[in-house]
């Protein structure tokens, strides 16, 4: 008998729950092919069908020195893990899962369950380790009270995994050495509150366009050529689902865009930054999640 036919045969007794059978038999697949994954891992189900989650974790274990991606296995034991008590233990392979785990329309439907199990255990650990750090370091924050911690706690957040690290990643222009700032604050653009007051008349005037002319002037957002890699941008590439209305494209001010939206187009103008690239009133048509995108340049206008 191969190996395969061995596990087979172990997987068939342990269904019967025969549990000696099924050892004997994978004792022998071991001894045949002591490398095949197949064999210690189904060696490490009936270890714990058995009740002995030590040897189970052994198994698992051999199962990953072998193939550290194996996704079932790293599942099986944060699983046993998480019955052991050990939460923090469990939650710390858990987040091996999540990151080796196929794609959510690819995931047989037995195991969301299991996967939504993985995220609340991450979750949780991630929240709990936040709070144990921010307990210890209360008193070196109560040292600097009245200055702004904002950058440290987000470096907290990110050691925590409760967010990432936002890094500029620009599809054109890369202007180097800017700093990765996330969330700019206003009192860097004392020209938003006056762009922000001319919301009335732009509201007004994309009013009056679609009243006169609908959305036959508006064209799709999303406009790749035929033949390019859209990536996430698939389901919403010449989709009118999210259209626009370009004042200017490409660095070109649309003329009769802007004479139909006078007030808009000045309001642009008197924003003290470089040419506009694109600039464009925008209608999104029913419900559609918006990937997340790049902006064309590493600059506060133009995000990153």
């Amino acid at each position: 008998m191969t190996e395969e036919t061995l596990i087979r045969a172990a997987e068939d007794a342990l269904r019967r729950n025969d549990s000696a059978a099924a050892f004997e038999l994978l004792r022998q697949a071991e001894k045949r092919a002591p490398k095949n994954m197949s064999v210690h891992f189904t060696k490490a189900l009936a270890h714990r069908t058995a009740g002995d989650l030590q040897a189970a974790l052994k198994s698992l274990d051999a199962v990953l020195a072998l193939d550290p991606y194996h996704f079932l296995a790293l599942l099986t034991k944060a699983r046993i893990l998480e019955q052991q008590g050990l939460t923090r233990k469990a939650a710390t392979v858990y987040k091996s899962v999540l990151a080796v785990a196929p794609p959510p329309d690819r995931l047989p439907p037995g195991l969301r369950e299991a996967m939504t199990r993985a995220q609340h255990a991450v979750a949780a650990n991630n929240q709990a380790l936040k709070s144990h750090l921010m307990e210890r370091l209360s008193d070196v924050r109560a040292s600097h009270a009245g200055e702004s911690l904002e950058r440290f706690d987000e470096s907290i957040d990110i050691l925590a995994g409760l967010t990432k690290a936002y890094v500029q990643e620009p599809y054109a222009l890369h202007y180097p050495r800017l700093p990765a700032i996330p969330y700019y604050d206003r009192e860097l653009f004392p020209w938003l509150a006056e762009l922000e007051a001319q919301t009335p008349i732009i509201q007004q005037e994309l009013a009056t366009l679609l009243e006169q002319t609908g959305t036959e002037k508006f064209a799709p957002y999303i406009d790749y050529p035929p033949g390019s890699p859209v990536n996430q941008w698939a389901e919403l590439n010449h989709s009118r689902r999210w259209s626009t209305f370009f004042l200017w494209r490409d660095g070109v001010r649309q003329e009769e865009a802007c004479a139909r939206c006078p007030g808009t187009a000045a309001a642009l103008e008197a924003v003290p930054m470089a040419r506009p690239i694109r600039a464009s009133s925008c209608i999104c048509r029913w419900c559609f999640r918006v990937p997340a995108g790049s902006g064309s340049a590493t600059s506060p206008a133009n995000g990153a």
